[in-house]
Protein backbone atom coordinates (compact mmCIF):
# COMPACT_ATOMS: atom_id res chain seq x y z
CA UNK A 1 0.00 0.00 0.00
CA UNK A 2 1.42 3.39 -0.98
CA UNK A 3 2.06 6.10 1.52
CA UNK A 4 -0.21 8.55 -0.32
CA UNK A 5 -3.13 6.13 -0.04
CA UNK A 6 -2.55 5.64 3.67
CA UNK A 7 -2.39 9.38 4.25
CA UNK A 8 -5.66 9.95 2.52
CA UNK A 9 -7.22 7.05 4.47
CA UNK A 10 -5.88 8.48 7.76
CA UNK A 11 -7.25 11.89 6.82
CA UNK A 12 -10.69 10.40 6.31
CA UNK A 13 -10.58 8.60 9.68
CA UNK A 14 -9.40 11.57 11.71
CA UNK A 15 -11.21 14.31 9.89
CA UNK A 16 -7.97 16.27 9.51
CA UNK A 17 -6.15 17.42 6.44
CA UNK A 18 -2.84 15.57 6.45
CA UNK A 19 -0.53 15.67 3.46
CA UNK A 20 2.57 13.46 3.33
CA UNK A 21 5.69 15.18 2.00
CA UNK A 22 7.03 13.95 -1.30
CA UNK A 23 10.49 12.43 -1.56
CA UNK A 24 11.84 15.38 -3.56
CA UNK A 25 10.52 17.78 -0.90
CA UNK A 26 12.39 16.04 1.91
CA UNK A 27 15.68 15.41 0.10
CA UNK A 28 18.11 18.23 0.84
CA UNK A 29 16.17 19.55 3.79
CA UNK A 30 18.46 21.20 6.38
CA UNK A 31 18.41 21.17 10.19
CA UNK A 32 20.62 22.95 12.71
CA UNK A 33 20.82 20.05 15.21
CA UNK A 34 20.48 16.28 15.17
CA UNK A 35 17.66 16.57 17.70
CA UNK A 36 15.58 18.68 15.30
CA UNK A 37 16.29 16.17 12.55
CA UNK A 38 15.01 13.29 14.65
CA UNK A 39 12.00 15.28 15.85
CA UNK A 40 10.99 15.98 12.25
CA UNK A 41 11.04 12.30 11.24
CA UNK A 42 9.33 11.18 14.45
CA UNK A 43 6.50 13.66 13.85
CA UNK A 44 6.20 12.47 10.25
CA UNK A 45 6.09 8.81 11.34
CA UNK A 46 3.45 9.53 13.98
CA UNK A 47 1.24 11.28 11.45
CA UNK A 48 1.66 8.57 8.83
CA UNK A 49 1.26 5.63 11.22
CA UNK A 50 4.46 3.65 11.72
CA UNK A 51 7.10 3.26 14.41
CA UNK A 52 10.73 4.32 13.98
CA UNK A 53 13.89 2.45 14.90
CA UNK A 54 17.29 4.11 15.23
CA UNK A 55 19.79 2.50 12.87
CA UNK A 56 23.37 3.41 11.93
CA UNK A 57 25.28 6.13 13.76
CA UNK A 58 28.68 7.49 12.69
CA UNK A 59 30.77 9.98 14.69
CA UNK A 60 33.85 11.91 13.67
CA UNK A 61 37.15 12.15 15.55
CA UNK A 62 35.72 14.93 17.71
CA UNK A 63 32.83 12.75 18.84
CA UNK A 64 30.21 14.68 16.88
CA UNK A 65 27.50 12.89 14.91
CA UNK A 66 28.34 13.14 11.20
CA UNK A 67 25.87 10.56 9.85
CA UNK A 68 22.61 9.15 11.20
CA UNK A 69 20.02 6.75 9.81
CA UNK A 70 16.51 5.94 10.99
CA UNK A 71 14.34 3.18 9.58
CA UNK A 72 10.89 1.65 9.86
CA UNK A 73 10.52 -0.73 12.80
CA UNK A 74 9.61 -3.50 10.34
CA UNK A 75 12.89 -3.24 8.40
CA UNK A 76 14.83 -6.48 7.94
CA UNK A 77 13.85 -10.11 8.55
CA UNK A 78 14.14 -12.42 11.53
CA UNK A 79 17.16 -14.72 11.48
CA UNK A 80 16.23 -18.15 10.17
CA UNK A 81 17.69 -19.93 13.21
CA UNK A 82 15.06 -18.24 15.40
CA UNK A 83 12.12 -19.36 13.23
CA UNK A 84 12.33 -23.02 14.27
CA UNK A 85 10.57 -23.49 17.61
CA UNK A 86 10.49 -27.30 17.64
CA UNK A 87 13.16 -27.56 20.35
CA UNK A 88 11.83 -24.67 22.45
CA UNK A 89 9.42 -24.89 25.37
CA UNK A 90 8.03 -21.39 25.08
CA UNK A 91 6.12 -20.36 21.95
CA UNK A 92 7.94 -18.14 19.46
CA UNK A 93 7.34 -14.42 19.58
CA UNK A 94 5.20 -12.97 16.78
CA UNK A 95 7.12 -11.95 13.68
CA UNK A 96 7.41 -8.15 13.51
CA UNK A 97 9.94 -7.74 10.68
CA UNK A 98 8.63 -7.61 7.10
CA UNK A 99 11.72 -6.34 5.26
CA UNK A 100 10.31 -2.83 4.90
CA UNK A 101 12.64 -0.48 3.01
CA UNK A 102 11.41 2.86 4.42
CA UNK A 103 14.26 4.89 5.90
CA UNK A 104 15.63 8.40 6.49
CA UNK A 105 19.31 9.46 6.44
CA UNK A 106 21.10 12.72 7.24
CA UNK A 107 24.73 13.85 6.98
CA UNK A 108 26.54 16.70 8.69
CA UNK A 109 28.07 19.44 6.52
CA UNK A 110 30.89 21.02 8.48
CA UNK A 111 31.27 24.11 6.31
CA UNK A 112 27.67 25.23 6.80
CA UNK A 113 27.24 23.59 10.23
CA UNK A 114 23.95 21.92 9.27
CA UNK A 115 22.49 18.43 8.93
CA UNK A 116 21.25 17.66 5.42
CA UNK A 117 18.83 14.90 4.42
CA UNK A 118 20.71 12.68 1.95
CA UNK A 119 18.32 9.74 1.60
CA UNK A 120 14.60 9.33 2.16
CA UNK A 121 12.42 6.35 1.26
CA UNK A 122 8.72 6.93 2.12
CA UNK A 123 7.16 3.70 0.82
CA UNK A 124 6.19 0.82 3.15
CA UNK A 125 5.32 -2.77 2.26
CA UNK A 126 2.98 -3.34 5.23
CA UNK A 127 -0.25 -2.03 6.69
CA UNK A 128 0.14 1.24 8.61
CA UNK A 129 -1.74 1.97 11.82
CA UNK A 130 -4.66 4.36 12.19
CA UNK A 131 -4.37 7.79 13.87
CA UNK A 132 -6.08 6.36 16.96
CA UNK A 133 -3.40 3.68 17.26
CA UNK A 134 -0.37 5.81 16.39
CA UNK A 135 0.13 7.37 19.88
CA UNK A 136 0.60 3.87 21.31
CA UNK A 137 3.51 2.96 19.06
CA UNK A 138 6.74 2.49 20.97
CA UNK A 139 8.65 5.43 19.49
CA UNK A 140 5.79 7.82 20.32
CA UNK A 141 5.58 6.90 24.02
CA UNK A 142 7.97 9.23 25.86
CA UNK A 143 7.81 10.25 29.52
CA UNK A 144 9.17 13.80 29.60
CA UNK A 145 11.20 15.19 32.49
CA UNK A 146 8.32 17.47 33.44
CA UNK A 147 5.96 14.46 33.63
CA UNK A 148 8.49 12.57 35.76
CA UNK A 149 8.91 15.52 38.11
CA UNK A 150 5.15 15.81 38.51
CA UNK A 151 4.81 12.08 39.19
CA UNK A 152 7.60 12.17 41.80
CA UNK A 153 5.98 15.14 43.51
CA UNK A 154 2.59 13.47 43.64
CA UNK A 155 4.17 10.27 44.97
CA UNK A 156 5.63 12.27 47.85
CA UNK A 157 2.11 13.55 48.50
CA UNK A 158 1.06 9.86 48.86
CA UNK A 159 -0.66 9.63 45.46
CA UNK A 160 -0.43 6.22 43.82
CA UNK A 161 1.10 5.97 40.36
CA UNK A 162 -2.19 4.94 38.76
CA UNK A 163 -3.90 7.98 40.31
CA UNK A 164 -1.13 10.26 39.03
CA UNK A 165 -1.50 8.84 35.53
CA UNK A 166 -5.27 9.37 35.51
CA UNK A 167 -4.74 12.94 36.66
CA UNK A 168 -2.33 13.56 33.77
CA UNK A 169 -4.83 12.05 31.34
CA UNK A 170 -7.47 14.52 32.55
CA UNK A 171 -4.96 17.39 32.24
CA UNK A 172 -4.11 16.47 28.62
CA UNK A 173 -7.69 15.81 27.55
CA UNK A 174 -7.55 12.06 26.95
CA UNK A 175 -5.31 9.03 26.65
CA UNK A 176 -4.30 9.91 23.10
CA UNK A 177 -2.78 13.21 24.19
CA UNK A 178 -0.85 12.16 27.31
CA UNK A 179 2.05 10.77 25.25
CA UNK A 180 2.74 7.51 27.11
CA UNK A 181 1.08 4.58 28.87
CA UNK A 182 0.93 3.83 32.56
CA UNK A 183 3.53 1.06 32.13
CA UNK A 184 5.98 3.64 30.75
CA UNK A 185 5.48 5.78 33.85
CA UNK A 186 6.11 2.79 36.14
CA UNK A 187 9.33 2.02 34.26
CA UNK A 188 10.51 5.63 34.35
CA UNK A 189 9.82 5.95 38.09
CA UNK A 190 11.62 2.67 38.75
CA UNK A 191 14.69 3.81 36.77
CA UNK A 192 14.67 7.11 38.65
CA UNK A 193 14.51 5.33 42.00
CA UNK A 194 17.42 3.07 41.02
CA UNK A 195 19.57 6.07 40.11
CA UNK A 196 18.75 7.74 43.43
CA UNK A 197 19.46 4.52 45.31
CA UNK A 198 22.84 4.16 43.57
CA UNK A 199 23.97 7.59 44.73
CA UNK A 200 22.45 6.98 48.17
CA UNK A 201 24.11 3.59 48.56
CA UNK A 202 27.48 5.07 47.64
CA UNK A 203 27.19 7.79 50.26
CA UNK A 204 25.96 5.31 52.85
CA UNK A 205 28.84 2.90 52.19
CA UNK A 206 31.48 5.63 52.39
CA UNK A 207 29.90 7.06 55.56
CA UNK A 208 29.92 3.61 57.16
CA UNK A 209 33.60 3.08 56.28
CA UNK A 210 34.44 6.54 57.60
CA UNK A 211 32.80 5.73 60.96
CA UNK A 212 34.66 2.39 61.12
CA UNK A 213 37.93 4.24 60.51
CA UNK A 214 37.16 6.71 63.30
CA UNK A 215 36.46 3.84 65.74
CA UNK A 216 39.60 1.87 64.80
CA UNK A 217 42.79 3.61 63.71
CA UNK A 218 44.04 0.42 61.98
CA UNK A 219 40.96 0.23 59.77
CA UNK A 220 41.82 1.20 56.19
CA UNK A 221 39.75 2.15 53.15
CA UNK A 222 40.40 4.02 49.94
CA UNK A 223 38.33 4.83 46.88
CA UNK A 224 38.67 6.48 43.49
CA UNK A 225 36.16 8.36 41.33
CA UNK A 226 35.56 8.32 37.57
CA UNK A 227 35.22 11.17 35.08
CA UNK A 228 31.64 11.84 36.19
CA UNK A 229 32.75 12.14 39.82
CA UNK A 230 31.06 8.83 40.69
CA UNK A 231 32.52 6.01 42.72
CA UNK A 232 34.99 4.08 40.58
CA UNK A 233 36.95 1.63 42.77
CA UNK A 234 36.72 0.89 46.49
CA UNK A 235 39.10 -1.08 48.74
CA UNK A 236 38.83 -1.79 52.48
CA UNK A 237 40.29 -4.03 55.19
CA UNK A 238 40.04 -4.12 58.99
CA UNK A 239 42.68 -4.46 61.71
CA UNK A 240 42.27 -8.25 61.92
CA UNK A 241 43.09 -8.55 58.22
CA UNK A 242 46.28 -6.55 58.79
CA UNK A 243 47.42 -8.87 61.62
CA UNK A 244 46.57 -11.96 59.57
CA UNK A 245 48.48 -10.68 56.55
CA UNK A 246 51.59 -9.87 58.59
CA UNK A 247 51.52 -13.43 59.98
CA UNK A 248 50.24 -15.48 57.02
CA UNK A 249 50.74 -13.17 54.04
CA UNK A 250 53.61 -15.00 52.34
CA UNK A 251 51.12 -16.55 49.90
CA UNK A 252 48.39 -14.24 48.59
CA UNK A 253 45.36 -15.36 46.57
CA UNK A 254 44.03 -12.65 44.29
CA UNK A 255 40.47 -13.77 43.48
CA UNK A 256 38.47 -11.78 40.92
CA UNK A 257 36.19 -14.54 39.61
CA UNK A 258 33.04 -13.36 41.35
CA UNK A 259 30.05 -12.08 39.39
CA UNK A 260 29.25 -8.38 39.13
CA UNK A 261 26.73 -6.87 41.53
CA UNK A 262 23.62 -4.83 40.72
CA UNK A 263 25.80 -1.75 40.15
CA UNK A 264 27.94 -3.59 37.56
CA UNK A 265 31.01 -3.65 39.83
CA UNK A 266 33.28 -6.67 40.25
CA UNK A 267 34.02 -8.06 43.72
CA UNK A 268 37.69 -8.89 44.36
CA UNK A 269 38.96 -10.72 47.45
CA UNK A 270 42.48 -10.97 48.87
CA UNK A 271 42.63 -14.22 50.84
CA UNK A 272 45.19 -16.60 52.31
CA UNK A 273 45.52 -19.62 54.58
CA UNK A 274 46.58 -19.77 58.24
CA UNK A 275 48.48 -22.54 60.06
CA UNK A 276 45.19 -24.43 60.59
CA UNK A 277 44.59 -24.44 56.81
CA UNK A 278 41.60 -22.16 57.30
CA UNK A 279 40.85 -19.32 54.93
CA UNK A 280 41.68 -15.85 56.19
CA UNK A 281 40.54 -12.59 54.60
CA UNK A 282 43.14 -9.92 53.88
CA UNK A 283 40.95 -7.37 52.09
CA UNK A 284 38.03 -6.70 49.75
CA UNK A 285 37.47 -4.44 46.78
CA UNK A 286 34.80 -3.37 44.30
CA UNK A 287 36.15 -2.53 40.84
CA UNK A 288 34.52 -0.74 37.93
CA UNK A 289 36.47 -2.77 35.33
CA UNK A 290 39.29 -5.30 34.88
CA UNK A 291 41.93 -3.20 33.17
CA UNK A 292 45.65 -2.93 33.91
CA UNK A 293 45.24 0.56 35.41
CA UNK A 294 42.50 -0.61 37.78
CA UNK A 295 44.44 -3.68 38.92
CA UNK A 296 47.57 -1.58 39.42
CA UNK A 297 45.66 0.93 41.56
CA UNK A 298 44.24 -1.92 43.63
CA UNK A 299 47.59 -3.67 44.21
CA UNK A 300 49.32 -0.42 45.14
CA UNK A 301 46.50 0.42 47.53
CA UNK A 302 46.65 -3.05 49.05
CA UNK A 303 50.42 -2.85 49.56
CA UNK A 304 50.11 0.62 51.16
CA UNK A 305 47.46 -0.65 53.56
CA UNK A 306 49.67 -3.60 54.58
CA UNK A 307 52.71 -1.53 55.65
CA UNK A 308 54.44 -2.26 52.29
CA UNK A 309 54.78 -5.99 53.05
CA UNK A 310 55.01 -7.84 49.74
CA UNK A 311 53.92 -11.46 49.27
CA UNK A 312 56.38 -14.15 48.26
CA UNK A 313 53.90 -15.87 45.95
CA UNK A 314 50.57 -14.89 44.37
CA UNK A 315 47.88 -17.18 43.00
CA UNK A 316 45.48 -15.80 40.38
CA UNK A 317 43.08 -16.91 37.66
CA UNK A 318 45.61 -15.97 34.96
CA UNK A 319 43.98 -12.77 33.65
CA UNK A 320 46.42 -10.97 31.33
CA UNK A 321 45.79 -7.47 32.72
CA UNK A 322 46.15 -8.85 36.25
CA UNK A 323 49.45 -10.55 35.34
CA UNK A 324 50.90 -7.30 33.98
CA UNK A 325 49.81 -5.38 37.08
CA UNK A 326 51.41 -7.98 39.38
CA UNK A 327 54.67 -7.87 37.41
CA UNK A 328 54.66 -4.09 37.70
CA UNK A 329 53.80 -3.78 41.42
CA UNK A 330 55.27 -7.05 42.77
CA UNK A 331 58.16 -7.84 40.37
CA UNK A 332 59.95 -10.10 42.90
CA UNK A 333 56.88 -12.21 43.78
CA UNK A 334 56.23 -15.61 42.21
CA UNK A 335 53.05 -15.44 40.14
CA UNK A 336 51.30 -18.83 39.83
CA UNK A 337 48.01 -20.02 38.38
CA UNK A 338 45.32 -21.33 40.71
CA UNK A 339 45.10 -25.14 40.58
CA UNK A 340 41.33 -25.01 40.21
CA UNK A 341 41.58 -22.83 37.10
CA UNK A 342 44.33 -25.03 35.63
CA UNK A 343 42.10 -28.06 36.19
CA UNK A 344 39.07 -26.38 34.65
CA UNK A 345 41.05 -25.29 31.58
CA UNK A 346 42.28 -28.87 31.18
CA UNK A 347 38.69 -30.14 31.24
CA UNK A 348 37.73 -27.65 28.53
CA UNK A 349 40.69 -28.32 26.23
CA UNK A 350 41.78 -31.95 26.72
CA UNK A 351 39.35 -34.19 24.86
CA UNK A 352 41.11 -37.46 25.69
CA UNK A 353 39.67 -38.87 28.94
CA UNK A 354 42.80 -40.85 29.83
CA UNK A 355 45.01 -37.85 29.17
CA UNK A 356 42.75 -35.69 31.35
CA UNK A 357 42.86 -38.22 34.21
CA UNK A 358 46.68 -38.31 34.08
CA UNK A 359 46.86 -34.54 34.12
CA UNK A 360 44.40 -34.27 37.02
CA UNK A 361 46.48 -36.80 38.92
CA UNK A 362 49.59 -34.66 38.41
CA UNK A 363 47.77 -31.74 39.99
CA UNK A 364 45.94 -33.28 42.92
CA UNK A 365 47.49 -36.61 43.90
CA UNK A 366 50.52 -36.75 46.27
CA UNK A 367 53.75 -37.94 44.61
CA UNK A 368 57.42 -37.95 45.38
CA UNK A 369 59.34 -35.50 43.20
CA UNK A 370 60.97 -38.16 40.97
CA UNK A 371 57.66 -39.98 40.38
CA UNK A 372 55.91 -36.70 39.66
CA UNK A 373 58.50 -35.77 37.04
CA UNK A 374 58.11 -39.18 35.36
CA UNK A 375 54.35 -38.71 35.20
CA UNK A 376 54.77 -35.30 33.64
CA UNK A 377 57.19 -36.71 31.06
CA UNK A 378 54.65 -39.42 30.23
CA UNK A 379 51.95 -36.82 29.96
CA UNK A 380 54.16 -34.79 27.63
CA UNK A 381 54.63 -37.72 25.29
CA UNK A 382 50.91 -38.39 24.93
CA UNK A 383 49.78 -34.78 24.52
CA UNK A 384 49.22 -33.41 21.00
CA UNK A 385 49.86 -29.85 22.12
CA UNK A 386 53.50 -30.18 23.13
CA UNK A 387 54.32 -26.47 23.57
CA UNK A 388 51.12 -25.73 25.53
CA UNK A 389 51.66 -28.89 27.56
CA UNK A 390 55.24 -27.93 28.36
CA UNK A 391 54.22 -24.50 29.65
CA UNK A 392 51.38 -25.88 31.75
CA UNK A 393 53.54 -28.73 32.97
CA UNK A 394 56.30 -26.38 34.10
CA UNK A 395 53.75 -24.30 35.98
CA UNK A 396 52.33 -27.39 37.67
CA UNK A 397 55.86 -28.50 38.58
CA UNK A 398 56.57 -25.17 40.21
CA UNK A 399 53.34 -25.31 42.19
CA UNK A 400 54.07 -28.85 43.41
CA UNK A 401 57.67 -27.99 44.35
CA UNK A 402 56.41 -25.03 46.36
CA UNK A 403 54.16 -27.36 48.31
Amino acid sequence: MSIEHMVSQSSDDSGGDMIAPRKEDVMGKEFKTIELTEEYYMSYAKGIGFSVRKDKLVRNSEGRVCRRRWCCFKEGLRNEKFNDGSDKIRPLKPITRENCSAHYCVCYEKKRDVFVVTNFEPHHNHQLVTPLESPYLRCNRVVRNSDLAQAVGMRRALFRTCQTYEYMVDQCGGYLNVGFQIKDMYNKLDASRREILLDGDTEAALSYLKVKGAMNTEFFYKFSVDEENRLGNLFWRDSTSLLDYITYGDVLIFDSTYKKNVYDMTLVLFVGSNNYRSTVMFGCALLQDKTFETYKWLLETFMASMKDKKPISMLTAGDEAMRKAIDDVFPMSNHQLCSWHVSRNAQNNLKDDELLRNFQACIWEPFALDKFEKKMVGFAGKSEYSETKRMVGNDVCKKRLMG
